[in-house]
Parts: structure tokens; C-alpha cells; sequence
């Protein structure tokens, strides 16, 4: 499916079912561009849509992503501040207050199956297809000469990331505390390579993730346990949970010092699990912190992330497992279960 000329989209039909489809490219509305994707990478978030395990699906079939980096090709007429060839991150994360902008309506206009016609619904950010429209507060421009593989991971595991640290220093967390991250996923990595630049130490806790020996002495990693079952009861100032794992939440706070400690959480438990937690610690002072995208603004923390990312040799290497083409987006998915680790991106043009 090399066909330049059409819009090839990957479309979620089913469970563990997704498909390439040619998709329309519908008229701009008000407050919308469209980016010819670059690069676009794989979070859990679409593992999650693809085993069905995040509730019931009402909108099937319905086009993919939430994370990439491309360029500008069409803008609407009331759209300021962008222009044609503009190189810009796309994410989830909204830049500015909400705009007015429509979710794009697309049609299938041809597939391996000859459908023809079929609406496919998409959201106000779908980043697995060539050519998105996506609304002017998904979308932030960014200078660089040229578009790389991990800068689509500033779309969302950078920014989670980010979001992560600058929680940590508004409960004034530093590195003389003694740190550890569970899980080491898109998140948990661009989470330690931070923290790294900031000059912290870390243990890490990982069952399914592998760095070689220069890679975590780059990321200022002290111990790499493979596992989530911590021996080191009572011994972290900070725990930093970046997997949505019952077993991962349960040892962070076994972790932490009796009584006090600080756990951070950027990810969300499977649908339907539940954990509790030990009220005791929380009535001398223990803090548990929800992370998310309220501690961080695209505009003003991707040019300083960008600066980060530029401390470090080989940076695509460091956070970018591999780059697939589409067509293989089903099995990228199936392997990514039992592998974990570092991102997988798909190059779309």
C-alpha cells in the first residue's frame, strides 16, 4: 500500500484487528490544519484500545495515535500564527484553552475488503494516518532542522515526563533524596533521562525492559532491578510509578520510608482494577500525587525539553526502540505485550 497520492490510515475495526484503510481528506473547519505526519509513535494507550481493555469501544472503527511530529500543509482561514511547512509536535495535550474545532469526519474510499463509503470516526487528535487534521491547540510548533523519530515522543512520554519533574520539584523533591521509578516504558525512560540531566541518581524497577551498560550509566541509573517486588522496604524519600500496574503502585509504597515518602503517578490501572492504600502513612505526612498533563504547557515546556534532549548522544537510540513502517502495526502491537521498554514509532510518509 505505497500509494502516495491516497490518505492510508490505520483504522481500529476490532479487537486485535487493525486495518490500512485509503481514507478521504475531508475540508478543513474552523480552527483546524492539516499536518502531513512524519513520524508517529505507539504509547499504551493504543495497546490498551487494540485488547480492549479500556471499556467498551462506542466508536469502532475509528483511526489511531495521540503522539507525533510532521508539517503544516493546509491551514484553515482563521487560523493565526502558523504558516505552510511549519514543523510542529502533535499531541493530546492541548497548548491553549479548548478552540471550536470539529473532530474531522472521514470516509473510508477504499480497502482490501472493498468497502467503500464507510465513515471512520477520529478524534481531535489522530496521529497513525499521512495526512491528520488536527485543531490549532493539539498542535505546537517546534525549531528544528529536521524532523527526527524521538521528536514525536514530545507528543506525549516527553511531556508525561516533564510533567513528572516538575511535580516532583513543586513538593520540593531534589537529588539528594533517594529516587526510584517503577516501570520503564516511553514514560518511565524520558522520566529518568530528566532527571538524569538534572543530576539524580535512580534505581529502577523493570521486569520486561533491557539497557545496555552505557545506556543506564547515561541515565544515572544506580541499580536496575528486574522485577516490580522491592526488598528495599522503607528506603525511598521519592517513588516514581510510570506503569499502570497493581503489583508496581503496591511495592512504590512498600518502598517509601515508614511513615513518609513521596509516590508519583502517571498511569492508569487497567479498567475495572482497583488498589488501596494504607491510610496511615497519609496521616503523617506521605504524599501521593496524581500526575498529568495539568503540570505542564506544550508552548512553553517543548522548547525546554527540546534543550534537554540536545545533552545527549545519540538521543534517538536512547528512547526509540525501532521505526516500523505501518503495514506492521498489528504485529508492532503483539510483540510490544510481552517486550515493553522503549517506544516503537512508525515512520508514516
Amino acid at each position: 500500500m505505497n500509494n502516495d497520492g491516497k490518505n492510508l490510515a490505520a483504522v481500529l475495526r476490532s479487537r486485535k484487528n487493525i486495518e490500512l484503510l485509503f481514507l478521504n481528506d475531508p475540508e478543513l473547519s474552523s480552527q483546524q490544519v492539516r499536518v502531513k505526519i512524519k513520524y508517529t509513535a505507539l504509547c499504551g494507550t493504543q495497546v490498551g484500545e487494540w485488547l480492549q481493555i479500556r471499556g467498551v469501544d462506542h466508536y469502532l472503527p475509528h483511526c489511531l495515535g495521540h503522539e507525533a511530529v510532521g508539517e503544516v500543509i493546509e491551514i484553515h482561514t482563521d487560523v493565526k500564527g502558523f504558516e505552510l511547512g511549519d514543523k510542529v509536535v502533535v499531541s493530546w495535550i492541548k497548548n491553549q484553552p479548548s478552540s471550536s474545532a470539529k473532530s474531522p469526519q472521514f470516509i473510508s474510499v477504499s480497502s482490501n475488503f472493498n468497502i467503500s463509503s464507510e465513515t471512520i470516526n477520529a478524534g481531535q487528535c489522530c496521529t497513525f494516518m499521512r495526512r491528520a487534521i488536527v485543531p490549532v491547540d493539539r498542535v505546537t510548533k517546534i525549531n528544528v532542522d529536521e524532523l527526527k523519530p524521538y521528536h514525536s515522543l514530545l507528543g506525549c512520554a516527553l511531556l508525561t515526563a516533564y510533567a513528572n519533574v516538575v511535580a516532583m520539584e513543586s513538593r520540593m523533591v531534589n537529588k539528594e533524596m533517594k529516587v526510584a521509578i517503577w516501570g520503564l516504558g516511553g514514560i518511565g525512560l524520558a522520566t529518568a533521562l530528566i532527571l538524569a540531566s538534572k543530576g539524580y541518581q535512580l534505581d529502577v524497577f523493570e521486569p520486561n525492559a533491557e539497557l545496555a551498560p552505557h545506556e543506564s550509566s547515561l541515565l544515572n541509573i544506580k541499580n536496575f532491578y528486574k522485577n516490580f517486588s522491592c526488598s528495599k522496604t522503607n528506603e525511598y524519600d521519592v517513588a516514581i510509578v510510570t506503569i499502570g500496574s497493581t503489583s508496581a503502585l503496591k511495592e512504590a509504597q512498600i518502598s517509601l520510608k515508614d511513615n513518609a515518602g513521596k509516590i508519583f503517578i502517571s498511569a492508569n490501572l487497567p479498567y475495572g482494577e482497583n488498589m488501596s492504600l494504607d491510610l496511615k502513612p497519609l496521616l503523617y505526612g506521605r504524599e501521593v500525587i496524581g500526575v498529568g498533563e495539568r503540570f505542564v504547557s506544550p508552548k512553553k515546556d517543548i522548547p525546554i525539553l527540546l534543550s534537554i534532549l540536545e545533552r545527549f548522544n545519540e538521543i534517538n537510540r536512547l528512547l526509540v526502540e525501532e521505526i516500523y513502517p505501518l503495514d506492521q502495526v498489528n504485529e508492532v502491537i503483539s510483540g510490544l505485550l510481552e517486550a515493553g521498554g522503549k517506544r516503537r514509532v512508525f515512520n508514516i510518509i
